[in-house]
């Protein structure tokens, strides 16, 4: 009874459908399976190719990055192949200067100073009457050739900077000293010396002069390049004001002073009204200048100077202000100008 149920039309004929729509059902399934993988697929290649486009763009910027630093290297390069030239040609100059100096002091029958010749006899001049005194001067002298000759240059230097405080007169030091600066590359040091060989050298044309401005002094100063234009204005200063004698020494002092100013005149101003200001506030007379830093708005100088002293020195003008009024400071075609108004 129950086989014949399993086999009847009808039971068999329900099978028949219900296999088929399982069919449809599984079918359908698998289309929907396969949809939704292509989908998938599809998704996955888009953000592989986002991702690849970002790495892509990321790599471009890197590059790009890459030749602007490399185009910033060269530049750089390119600056300091012009620095090295222009320290070769200062250092043709400063050459130039030095064999300019030698023969200059070798064929000054007279010395480079007032007080003492170039080989360190000094010489004590009255009316009719020249003595000439040998001193250890003479035998330092000869180290200072010697040294110069065998270039051992930082000993030369240390030997001429102990004898410049001994003997301040004596010009030939300074010459060394800056002959041993030069071929030691300190240009700037260097350059200060052999200035102040020439402006101190017997016969040198005094780089200043005055002007009448009404119950003022005005002075007008020229210079080969701005830095010995302020380091002139500073001497004319203390010219005015003090006269030194001779035959008393005086221990050295030294200071450095940072100075800035809105222009050349301004600074100029501001520089000289420190001056007076030490001068003043601490008797601080100066005897040289040197400038370490010079910048349009800027200045860093090193001061070597003395005390004031009853026996030594002498005040010729008491300057109340170093005034703006008319001050100016102008580049001619080949040297710098100054004028600058003292209110006494």
């Amino acid at each position: 009874m129950v086989l014949n149920w399993w086999h009847s039309p009808e039971i068999i004929s329900k099978l028949q459908i219900i296999i088929a729509v399982l069919i449809i059902c599984l079918t359908g399934f698998g289309l929907l399976l396969k949809v939704q993988g292509d989908r998938l697929k599809k998704q996955i290649e888009k953000e592989k190719t986002t991702e690849l486009q970002n790495e892509l763009t990321m790599t471009k910027n890197k590059l790009n990055n890459s030749d602007q630093t490399i185009k910033q290297l060269t530049i750089v390069t390119e600056q300091a192949k012009g620095q090295i030239n222009n320290l070769a040609d200062d250092s043709i100059k400063a050459h130039k200067t030095i064999e300019a100096l030698n023969i200059k002091a070798k064929k000054a029958e007279r010395g480079i100073s007032s007080t003492y010749d170039f080989q360190g006899i000094k010489r004590d001049i009255s009316p009719g009457v020249i003595k000439a005194n040998m001193g250890e001067e003479t035998e330092v002298f000869k180290k200072l050739v010697n040294l110069e000759k065998e270039k051992k240059y930082p000993d030369l230097a240390s030997l001429c900077k102990s004898q410049i405080v001994k003997t301040p007169d004596w010009l030939t030091p300074y010459l060394f000293l800056g002959v041993a600066q030069a071929n030691m590359g300190l240009k700037t040091e260097a350059l200060s010396n052999f200035e102040h060989v020439i402006k101190n050298a017997p016969g040198a044309m005094s780089n200043y002069k005055f002007f009448d401005h009404t119950a003022d002094i005005g002075v007008e100063v020229t210079g080969r390049t701005r830095r010995e234009l302020f380091v002139t204005a500073a001497g004319a200063l203390f010219d005015v004001m003090i006269e030194s004698k001779t035959g008393e020494a005086s221990e050295k002092q030294h200071k450095t002073i940072t100075i800035e100013g809105a222009d050349a005149a301004d600074l100029l101003i501001n520089f000289l009204r420190e001056l007076l200001y030490l001068f003043n506030g601490e008797k601080f007379i100066i005897v040289r200048c040197e400038m370490i830093k010079f910048t349009n708005k800027e200045l860093q100088a090193r001061l070597t100077g003395e005390s004031f002293n009853n026996k030594k020195h002498l005040i010729k003008t008491e300057i109340k202000a170093v005034t703006y009024s008319g001050a100016q400071v102008e580049k001619l075609e080949d040297h710098w100008t100054a004028r600058v108004i003292f209110d006494v």
